[in-house]
């Protein structure tokens, strides 16, 4: 496959953070609780410093939203989306089930995006038109059509969701939402829904997805953009029996 410098860019960046997570295993602080449930440590810091420095030395003029630091700039048209490690409560916990998630915008527009798991060397990567690849080889996703055989990953307050699950054949959430798009993105899950949106966290793990073929709304059916709040991504026949349960 032929990758963009925007791409090669972002593989850059998620390599060298994914160096830096594995090299802080031992050494992580948390250094902020941002509510009982979401933490920062000096290991997200020191990877998204070396994200924002290797898109700054390619692409000055480009905005940046990190998960930590937030807007960087915005001067033009293209914006990256940066979560320097996602699973960051796995992270501490020294469960090896944690990513990094680099994509890119042009307007309001994904076009493209990498997500990597640095403990097995899983990458995954996707462009706008040019489908989703697994460690250079082109995925797709599943072709499950039943829900009753539907594998499905369900990021969402166990109470508000719990009368779905009898309709599927098994349900997970391991926390980390940019990993669970790019397994469904390869046949793994047949559908993903997730309650509460962010394109720092989702955005490179959604592009692949599309682009390996799944259908990708909000949970009330409408085409998914920057400003969606919640997702509803699955192979496009699962989409259709899936989204009226949710809504």
């Amino acid at each position: 496959m032929t990758k963009s410098a925007e791409l090669e860019t972002a593989v850059k960046a998620a390599k060298e953070a994914g160096k830096i997570l594995l090299g802080n295993l031992a050494k992580h602080k948390i250094v902020e609780k941002k509510d009982r449930q979401d933490i920062c440590t000096n290991v997200d810091l020191k990877s998204e410093k070396k994200i924002i420095e290797i898109i700054e030395n390619r692409f000055p003029l480009h905005g940046i939203v990190s998960e930590e630091a937030g807007l960087i700039k915005k001067s033009g048209k293209f914006c990256w989306f940066v979560d320097p490690l996602d699973g960051t409560k796995n992270y501490v916990r020294n469960i090896p089930i944690f990513s990094i998630s680099v994509a890119l915008a042009n307007e309001k527009e994904l076009i493209a995006g990498v997500v990597f798991d640095p403990s097995t060397k899983r990458l995954y990567s996707a462009e706008k038109g040019k489908g989703a690849f697994f460690n250079g080889k082109k995925i797709s996703v599943s072709k499950i059509s039943e829900l009753e055989d539907s594998f499905v990953y369900l990021d969402a307050p166990h109470k508000k969701f719990d009368y779905l699950r009898k309709h599927f054949y098994r349900t997970r959430d391991f926390g980390v939402g940019s990993l669970a798009l790019c397994y469904l993105a390869q046949g793994g899950f047949d559908a993903y829904i997730q309650d509460t949106l962010r394109i720092t966290d989702h955005g490179a793990g959604l592009l692949i997805a599309k682009e390996a073929g799944a259908k990708i709304t909000d949970s009330k059916g409408k085409d998914f953009s920057l400003e969606n709040k919640d997702a509803v991504v699955a192979n496009p026949t699962l989409h259709k029996k899936i989204l009226p349960l949710v809504k």
